[in-house]
């Protein structure tokens, strides 16, 4: 497979895009962060509609840019195909036109048949865009820039314009044809829910900076820094100091090392790194019954919730007024609003990020006895 190598330096007036990153020649790998991070301006000098600053740009073995070497391919040398975010469709083309546009004409007709009948736009041929609805156009876009064969497929938030009970099913299609056309893909977004449903692998992008990158289960499960634990969608990130004092601890897990987690309360942990600053845990892993002896128990206050479809958000208040969002199966019944209860954090589900140092790797790893509520939690590389 070929990969994409990038090293990249590009300066804007709001940042200043720096970053390395190795791309798989494989599957779908999403860049995702919040609207003005770099994502897009990433994506348009892979293609070469921008030129960088500095560094270079490959594709396997060709060299599609380097600065130091004067060496700058032109975008229609690249073979690279890109679905923008308004399709930009020839309004004055019909669909086969379109999708034929750019294929050479010996193959055109063939290549025209293919993609109709792949991405269901039979009985569409000669309409023109403005006759077509939005998820309709957005398959004639793709269409049009498989057609060309690509040996990179670029897509700049391609279903943000599409209403959002088609996205589902056009993201499922996109997985299907990346797949068959074993092509490499990059997808710029900042729709966490698209980045969980298509991603083989993920690049978080905070400030022009590449903050994360890897295997998509990886990066969702272990963020390592709060930027990146903020975009990926991690709401309960719980501030933390070491402390060597000897307070109580509002959590059931008593070893030798504190580590204190806001005014309320300390979980006593071993191995704990000095750049530590937040202790995080995903909603829908706090449960509000105890289930095993390696969970911390907290006391916290029922704030409010809310149904978000298949699961009951449950919004809860600890002493210091930092909030905790937990996440129930629907057909749980949900305590009171403003009844004190207790929630238990597997240990196992606890992540320790840093502010800037990502802390990926680290867990927390309980040896506690099936016969006690006291044990060890060691920090460490697990």
């Amino acid at each position: 497979m070929t990969s994409l190598t990038v090293n990249l330096k590009f300066r804007r007036l709001s940042f200043t895009l720096n970053l390395y990153a190795e791309i798989p020649g494989t599957g779908i790998t999403v860049l995702l962060g919040p609207s003005g991070s770099g994502k897009t301006t990433l994506m348009r000098l892979i293609a070469g509609f921008e030129k960088a600053d500095a560094g270079s740009i490959c594709f396997g073995q060709n060299t599609w840019f380097n600065l130091d070497q004067g060496i700058d391919v032109p975008v229609r040398k690249r073979n690279v195909g890109v679905v923008f975010q308004d399709y930009a469709l020839f309004q004055n083309m019909t669909v086969a036109q379109n999708i034929g546009y750019g294929v050479a004409k010996k193959v055109r007709p063939a290549a025209v048949t293919r993609w109709v009948e792949r991405l269901n736009l039979s009985g569409l041929e000669k309409r023109y865009p403005s006759q077509l609805s939005g998820g309709q156009c957005q398959r004639v876009a793709l269409a049009r820039t498989l057609a060309t064969n690509p040996d990179l497929l670029l897509l700049d938030e391609p279903f943000s314009a599409v209403d959002s009970h088609l996205r589902f099913q056009l993201r499922t299609q996109l997985i299907e044809l990346v797949a068959a056309i074993k092509k490499p893909a990059i997808l710029v977004t900042h729709d966490l829910e698209e980045a969980r449903q298509v991603a083989d692998w993920i690049g978080v992008i905070t400030a022009g900076r590449l903050a994360r990158f890897g295997a998509a289960r990886d990066i969702f499960n272990d963020p390592g820094d709060y930027k990146t634990a903020t975009v990926l969608g991690w709401r309960n990130l719980l501030p933390l100091t070491l402390n060597q004092d000897g307070s109580l601890s509002n959590f059931k897990i008593s070893t030798k090392s504190r580590l204190a987690v806001g005014p309320w309360g300390q979980i006593q942990v071993n191995g704990i790194p000095e750049s530590a600053k937040w202790l995080a845990i995903r909603a829908e892993h706090i449960n509000l019954k105890r289930r095993s002896h390696s969970e911390c128990a907290l006391q916290v206050k029922v704030a409010g919730f809310r149904e978000l479809g298949a699961v009951k958000e449950l919004l809860c208040r600890l002493p210091d007024s930092t909030f905790l969002y937990i996440h129930c199966p629907w057909d749980v019944t949900l305590p009171s609003l403003g009844e004190m209860i207790m929630v238990h954090l597997p240990v196992q589900h606890l992540r320790v990020l840093g502010d800037e140092i990502s802390l990926t790797g680290w867990r927390l790893r309980s040896l506690t006895s099936k016969d006690s509520d006291l044990g060890e939690v060691h920090a460490g590389y697990y």
